[in-house]
């Protein structure tokens, strides 16, 4: 057993860049994920738009019920290794293989042949997913539990959103590049999965668990467990508002694309729309800086009105202005959304430890995931649905003009009204100002006292080695 403070130590910077590169990671292979697998199987492997969506709608069965499991068993796990890191070294492997086979299915050679890819693609989803859900859980989970004060938490959350949004941008421009070539997006794919293993590598060399709450902590059971979770009026709030938020990015990620492809007519439409997007990233980061510290209510309360108000624009006004107001907006929110998420669920797992006593991260992300994990397969088949119903043609360099309005309203449409209600949401999070400030210093003292209590432990521990 370590018997070094784990709440005072400042965390070096090796375990700051390997807990930030571990982070993007799963950042750029889920927003790839999301963004690029529509376009790529519709469009270059040209499978029909139905059973894609079919397939996510299986997928998302399997989405439902994993994830509350996988954080439960995880909370549970005792090595000596920690709780977290076994599942990242164990997973990371089959994650970067499961990743690549995605890109690379059975080509369909006729309509009847679908079915054939289809049914490959489901079942690289479900060992994708499966061993995804493990090292996000295990990833996140590490974020509260390396970092107890705040201070250092907002300094990793700050290092985490330096190295994530250059990943953001790769993830979003770098595959349009190689979308015409099915030989160089697969060769790119391939290079984004052995870097993120790469990462998780890292980070599993870098960065020890404290073992406090693993000795100290007595765990619930599944049933407790569960209860105390849903109880929370603070994860109540933040799990609505979020499966909100990640439903808005499952529908305007994979119809960027789209977008670029269909809508946005002319190159000087294209370059003004993503000089905007990233001007829009800029901002946002800046904006993340000023507030580190002062909890995530209104951060995430000016994102869901900014994406309501551009996309409702970009929507229904078809003017080049209104494009890139739209673009800026969309780039202003992705920092908040993908950085300020881990410093919600924070806040959240302080809170309730300061109620229960016990630490339950991995419990509550589970949950968390159980909640929006679905959102993923909804966008995907709200998307194609649309696609079918408005008569997009396959194959086709130009679509109609309802096609066109179609992508314009389940890309952003769909999204903005989703965010509107989100913004009425969140403005109840009730872990704000003086409230926040007095779980601060609750959190401080029990620590002190499981410190306190862990000490002891292994001090009793020891003289019985000798003994």
């Amino acid at each position: 057993m370590q018997d070094a403070d784990p709440f005072s130590i400042r965390i070096p910077w090796g375990k700051k860049l390997a807990f930030s590169l571990g982070a993007a990671s799963v950042v750029l292979l889920m927003m790839i994920f999301n963004t690029w697998l529509p376009i790529y199987y519709t469009g270059i492997i040209k499978v029909d738009l139905s059973l894609f969506g079919y397939a996510f709608l299986i997928f998302m069965a399997w989405n439902m019920i994993n994830d509350p499991l996988f954080g439960y068993l995880m909370d549970r796990t005792k090595t000596k290794w920690g709780r977290r890191i076994p599942y990242v070294i164990f997973f990371a492997p089959i994650l970067t293989v499961s990743f690549i086979f995605l890109w690379t299915p059975p080509i369909p050679a006729s309509p009847a042949q679908d079915l054939i890819t289809i049914a490959y693609l489901i079942l690289m989803l479900f060992i994708f997913d499966t061993a995804l859900t493990f090292i996000t859980i295990a990833k996140s989970s590490l974020f509260p539990e390396m970092s107890m004060s705040e201070e250092q938490r907002t300094n990793l959350s700050f290092v985490a959103t330096i190295i994530t949004v250059p990943c953001m941008g790769v993830a979003l421009v770098a595959p349009n590049f190689f979308y015409g070539n099915a030989t160089l997006f697969k060769y790119f794919m391939t290079g984004v999965a052995f870097f993120t293993l790469f990462s998780w590598i890292i980070l599993a060399k870098k960065i020890r668990e404290t073992r406090v709450f693993m000795e100290v902590d007595k765990p619930l059971n599944l049933i407790k467990a569960m209860k105390y979770t849903i109880k929370s009026k603070s994860f109540l709030i933040f799990i609505f508002f979020n499966f909100l938020i990640q439903t808005t990015l499952a529908l305007i990620l994979p119809g960027l694309p789209y977008i670029i492809k269909y809508v946005l007519i002319g190159s000087l439409a294209k370059i003004l729309a993503s000089s905007s997007g990233l001007a829009g990233l800029l901002v946002s980061v800046y904006y993340i800086i000023k507030v580190r510290g002062q909890g995530v209510r209104k951060p995430f309360l000016l994102t869901a009105i900014c994406i309501g108000i551009g996309g409702l624009l970009f929507t229904f006004i078809n003017h080049l202005a209104t494009t890139i107001i739209g673009f800026f907006l969309l780039g202003a929110a992705f920092p908040t959304v993908y950085i300020l998420y881990d410093v919600a669920m924070g806040e959240i797992i302080d809170e309730d430890e300061m109620k229960t006593g016990i630490r339950r991260e991995g419990t509550f992300y589970g949950v968390n995931n159980f909640s929006f994990k679905p959102c993923i397969s909804l966008g995907f088949i709200i998307l194609t649905q649309i696609l079918a119903i408005t008569g997009f043609v396959q194959g086709s360099p130009t679509q109609s003009p309802m096609v066109q309005f179609g992508i314009k309203l389940a890309t952003f449409g769909i999204p903005a009204l989703l965010m509107l209600i989100g913004a009425a949401i969140i403005y109840f999070f009730p872990i704000r100002g003086a409230y926040l400030q007095k779980i601060k210093a609750e959190i401080a003292k029990l620590h002190k006292k499981k410190l306190d209590e862990f000490k002891a432990l292994a001090e009793t521990q020891s003289d019985e080695l000798r003994n």
